[in-house]
């Protein structure tokens, strides 16, 4: 599993960018960014081939060292909440995970917009969060899944994993 950092999270992770190994992009990478709300340190972690994208809420530096084991389990739990196998967006696996830095401008793009529409969803549902719970992250599962990009042809990540083109 290639995950694709940014400099937010290899400095928060401790890594330094010119120890990491140079990996050719792959619509298979995963990338991670780190995203403010509400004075907490949260996640973004996106497929770079669907842009499915997981979030995950006030996260400790302590947390994400390793970096694979925290993203891996929640990548998981995401997709069983979705009634799909661990395995629909490849091999997950925490003790392979190649941390490198980011390489496709279009993936850290709608990483902004998942962003965005993050904060819009809690916003609209009236959620804090400070005081986010499962069911809250749900909701913003729910929503990142099913949004469009143009990267995707305007096609909702779910759909891409549950009604592959041929």
């Amino acid at each position: 599993m290639i995950v694709r950092a940014t400099a937010k999270i290899l400095s928060l992770a401790g890594l330094e960018p010119r120890s990491l190994a140079h990996v050719q992009p792959s619509p298979s990478d995963w990338y991670v960014n780190q995203i403010w709300l509400a004075r907490r340190k949260c996640l973004l972690i996106t497929h770079a081939g669907t842009l499915y994208s997981v979030f995950v809420p006030a996260v400790r530096a302590s947390q994400i060292r390793p970096l694979g084991l925290l993203l891996v389990s929640t990548i998981r739990a995401s997709l069983r909440a979705e009634a799909l196998a661990t395995d629909t967006l490849g091999e997950l696996d925490p003790d392979a995970v190649t941390v490198t830095t980011t390489a496709d401008r279009r993936v850290l793009g709608a990483m902004n917009d998942h962003a965005l529409l993050v904060r819009h969803v809690l916003a609209d549902r009236g959620i804090r969060a400070e005081t986010m719970d499962s069911d809250d992250v749900d909701v913003v599962h729910h929503a990142l899944h099913r949004t469009i990009n143009s990267v995707t042809e305007y096609t909702p990540p779910i759909e891409m994993l549950t009604n592959p083109r041929s």
